[in-house]
């Protein structure tokens, strides 16, 4: 169980130190005039529940029982299936930066105007990609604890997990609501129905 722990807080630390990783890139890049100052219409990490709050909370909690399910579950036999899986993260990464790449896409701390990526933005990107790999291992992993009997021994830290999955949705719709992913061109129109 020493083992589980420490892979759970080893992967916990690991996504705090990613964030704080792409919060100081982002504020560099701010200090040193490469990306334009926050306003309302131009968002910073914080402006974002998923990348503010939800990417530190929700994703550290997420994470931890991945590293759990990893110690308690891994085998040779999901050697293959990893890298699959390492390739819908990458897929998945180029998917969200051609969408951000876009020229109606509303201008922000990792994409500053049509077409440019930022520092931050590209360790975003890195990020992303790696959090949908990460997270699509953990449910493959925690299908093999339910099958093999395991899942009472972690039932804990599962639940934390879900709690965080279930935070990051939530995070995700107030995004939605609050008008964070709406493409620059119906931005006016958007702030007008509200």
């Amino acid at each position: 169980m020493e083992t589980v722990a420490g892979a759970a807080i080893a992967s916990g630390f690991f996504n705090l130190v990613f964030w704080l990783t792409m919060a100081g890139v982002q504020k560099w890049e701010s200090h040193t005039g490469r990306i334009p100052s926050r306003s309302g219409k131009f968002l910073y990490m914080k402006d974002f529940h998923t990348n503010g709050w939800a990417d530190f909370f929700a994703l550290t909690l997420v994470d931890m029982t991945v590293g759990a399910l990893i110690a308690q579950a891994w085998s040779p036999h999901a050697i293959l299936p990893t890298f699959l899986l390492g390739g819908m993260g990458v897929g998945s990464a180029a998917v969200f930066a051609v969408i951000c790449l876009a020229p109606n896409h509303k201008p922000d701390w990792g994409y500053p105007e049509a077409g440019k990526i930022s520092w931050g933005g590209r360790v975003h990107l890195v990020y992303f990609g790696f959090h949908v790999a990460y997270v699509l291992l953990g449910f493959g992993l925690l299908l093999r604890v339910v099958i093999t009997g395991a899942f009472l021994e972690l039932a804990l830290l599962i639940g934390f997990g879900l709690f965080g999955l279930l935070s990051y949705i939530v995070a995700f719709i107030l995004d939605v609501k609050h008008g964070n992913f709406v493409p620059a061109s119906q931005e006016d129109a958007y702030s007008e129905s509200e």
